[in-house]
C-alpha cells in the first residue's frame, strides 16, 4: 500500500544544500517545517547516513498552524565518495486531542500505511575554507546538549527507528565581541597617577658584605625500630599456637579413649553356625569316649 502524501510544508521542498569543503569544517543547513492543518502533527527526521549528520531536534510535535526549524550539521570526513547517496526523510502522523504518548511511542504504535512521508535529496557545493568560515560565523547558534536525540543502529536505507545523530564537536565557536577601549580623557574620572622613578646617584654605594652562615647538617631522622614490636607479636602468636596444640592433643586423647570404650562394648557376637559345629564336635567326641568306656567295662 502506498504511503500517504506529506501535509507538512517543507522549506526547502526537494533538496537540502550544504556548502563547504566537507573535510575539515562542519557544514550547516536549516529545514523549516510548517503545519497548515487544523490538527497537531508529530514528526520524525531520518537519514541514510546517521554517522555523518547531527539533526536537532530529530523528532517532536507541531501544533496546528505553527512552524519549527530543524538544524542539520554535516560532520567533516576525509572520504566523501558517498555524498551523492545521502538522503533525508520527513515522516509525520496526525495526533488526537488527548494524545499523551511520546513521539517514539506514537510512531511505534502507528502502522506504516498511516504515516505521511517526504524524501529530500542532498546538494553539495564545494567552497574554499575562507568562505566556509564566514558562512559558519553568520549561521544561528547550535542547539544545547539536552536536545540531542538518542542513538539507534545505523543502516544504509531508511529504517523505522530514528537513526544515530552524532554530536557536533567540531563546530566553530561564536565570534567574540570586543568592546572598544574607552577614552578616559573625555570622562570625569580620577587622573592616573604617574609612576615615580627612584633617583639615580652618580657614585654607587659600596656593596654590603653579607656574612655567610654556617649551614648545619640536618640530623638524620631516626628510624623507629620495630623489631621489638615484631618480636612481641611473634611471641604472642607462638603462645596462641602452643595453647591450640595442647587443646587439640587433649581432644585427641578423649576421642581415642571414647573409641576404645565403644569398640569394647560393641564386640560382634559369635556366629551361631560356628557354635553349632563346635557342639556337634563335642557330642561326637563324647559318643566315642562313651563307646570306648563301654567296651572296656564289658571285657572286664
Amino acid at each position: 500500500m502506498a504511503k500517504r502524501e506529506q501535509v507538512l510544508v517543507l522549506d526547502p521542498e526537494e533538496e537540502i544544500t550544504f556548502k563547504g569543503d566537507f573535510t575539515t569544517k562542519v557544514c550547516k543547513a536549516t529545514l523549516n517545517m510548517t503545519n497548515p492543518t487544523d490538527t497537531a502533527l508529530a514528526f520524525k527526521v531520518k537519514t541514510t547516513a546517521p554517522k555523518r549528520y547531527c539533526v536537532r531536534p530529530n523528532s517532536g510535535k507541531i501544533a496546528a498552524s505553527e512552524s519549527t526549524s530543524i538544524s542539520i550539521v554535516l560532520q567533516p570526513s576525509a572520504t566523501n565518495d558517498d555524498l551523492k547517496k545521502h538522503k533525508f526523510m520527513v515522516q509525520s502522523v496526525e495526533l488526537s486531542i488527548d494524545e499523551e504518548r511520546t513521539v517514539d511511542e506514537i510512531f511505534k504504535g502507528t502502522p506504516s500505511s498511516e504515516l505521511m512521508s517526504k524524501k529530500l535529496f542532498c546538494n553539495f557545493i564545494r567552497e574554499e575554507e575562507d568562505d566556509v568560515m564566514e558562512e559558519n560565523d553568520t549561521q544561528a547558534e547550535s542547539p544545547t546538549q539536552s536536545e540531542l536525540p538518542q542513538e539507534v543502529p545505523t543502516t544504509g536505507t531508511f529504517v523505522e527507528e530514528s537513526p544515530v545523530y552524532q554530536e557536533n564537536r567540531n563546530s566553530s565557536p561564536e565570534p567574540e565581541i570586543i568592546e572598544p577601549e574607552k577614552n578616559y580623557s573625555e570622562q570625569n574620572e580620577e587622573p592616573i597617577s604617574l609612576i615615580t622613578r627612584p633617583e639615580i646617584k652618580a657614585v654607587p654605594e659600596e656593596p654590603k658584605i653579607i656574612p655567610q652562615t654556617q649551614h648545619t647538617r640536618a640530623e638524620p631522622v631516626k628510624k623507629v625500630d620495630n623489631s621489638k614490636l615484631e618480636l612481641e607479636r611473634m611471641r604472642a602468636r607462638m603462645k596462641e599456637i602452643q595453647d591450640l596444640n595442647t587443646k587439640l592433643t587433649k581432644e585427641k586423647r578423649i576421642l581415642e579413649t571414647s573409641n576404645k570404650n565403644s569398640s569394647s562394648q560393641s564386640e560382634p557376637p559369635m556366629d551361631q553356625s560356628l557354635m553349632i559345629k563346635m557342639m556337634g564336635i563335642v557330642c561326637f567326641i563324647g559318643i566315642i569316649i562313651g563307646w570306648l568306656l563301654s567296651n572296656m567295662f564289658c571285657r572286664c
